[in-house]
């Protein structure tokens, strides 16, 4: 087991924006391409959101951060992408290590980083099935948007619990499949709709159904089970708080957007997106986060 490298950028010299740029073109065609063709226009626009991802990922970080009982030394970001979330909570002070199965993601990861000229965020290649770093490394993991395209779900929240230090914390955001629509393909969708039914429909709507093979369907239930079963406490879900904090114009959020002072509806957010069943359908994502016991 390798113990955690010192975390460094990658380069002292400035990162060109055009070849930055166009690391994060060749990575968004190679990913997106799975899902659906992909127009000029299109991939155009997924490069401008790409490239300064970290700007758009703070919200949330200052979000996750409140929920924490103190801010984290040691953190990991479990399928880190193009690092835009590990990125943003470097920004934070946190020292951060991306673990992202992608050599391309990894390599424009550290480019972010050495642009913005950060030395406490490191990347390297790997699976969440096998963390390369010591027990009890991290008092902080997160992911956002892989749980459900890994290989091995128990293994990886298994994972997760072994590199966690004792009392530390885990967050994590899945999409929730029994909301009547598809994240990845931007569909319409039956709730855990059979996978061969799905396909049958992608197909129909002119994207690649073989992208729905790397899928796992997530809920609030399904990935609760996991985290319990690995041993996890106090497990959580906190997509109804993020949205009441939006309203009530919380000291993290954002103070633009549909929600943003919309107080009035606060009631209304807790009832149906706080409470069972409907909380259970109404979500687009579930908020996951769990506690390693102390014991």
């Amino acid at each position: 087991m390798n113990t955690i490298p010192t975390p460094s950028a990658t380069a002292d010299a400035p990162v060109d924006d055009t070849v930055f740029a166009e690391m994060l073109r060749q990575w968004i065609a190679e990913f997106y391409g799975k899902i659906a063709p992909l127009s000029e226009e299109s991939l155009d626009a997924r490069v401008r959101s790409y490239m300064h991802q970290e700007l758009l990922y703070q919200e949330k970080v200052r979000f996750v951060l409140s929920l924490l009982p103190c801010l984290p030394e040691a953190g990991l970001d479990v399928g880190s992408s193009t690092g835009g979330l590990s990125v943003a909570l470097a920004q934070h002070g946190i020292a951060m290590q991306g673990i992202e199965p992608s050599l391309p993601g990894v390599e424009v990861s550290r480019q972010r980083a050495a642009r913005l000229g950060l030395r406490n965020v490191f990347f390297r290649q790997g699976v969440g099935e096998e963390l390369p770093f010591d027990n009890a490394s991290f008092d902080f993991v997160i992911s956002l948007a892989v749980l459900e395209h890994v290989q091995d779900v128990p293994a990886v929240v298994s994972e997760v619990f072994r590199v966690l230090k004792p009392g530390g914390h885990a967050y994590f955001e899945v999409p929730n499949n029994l909301f009547p629509f598809e994240g990845h393909y931007k569909m319409a969708w039956l709730p855990m709709m059979p996978t061969a039914l799905a396909k049958r429909y992608v197909a129909m709507r002119g994207a690649y159904p073989a992208f729905l093979d790397h899928l796992h369907y997530m809920s609030r239930s399904i990935i609760t089970r996991h985290f319990r079963n690995a041993g996890f406490a106090d497990c959580r879900d906190v997509a109804a708080d993020f949205l009441v904090g939006k309203a009530a114009r919380a000291p993290w959020a954002n103070r633009e957007g549909r929600l943003a002072g919309m107080t009035w509806c606060i009631p209304l957010i807790r009832l149906f997106f706080g409470c069972r069943p409907t909380a259970w359908f109404l979500h687009r994502a579930v908020c996951l986060i769990a506690t390693k016991p102390r014991k």
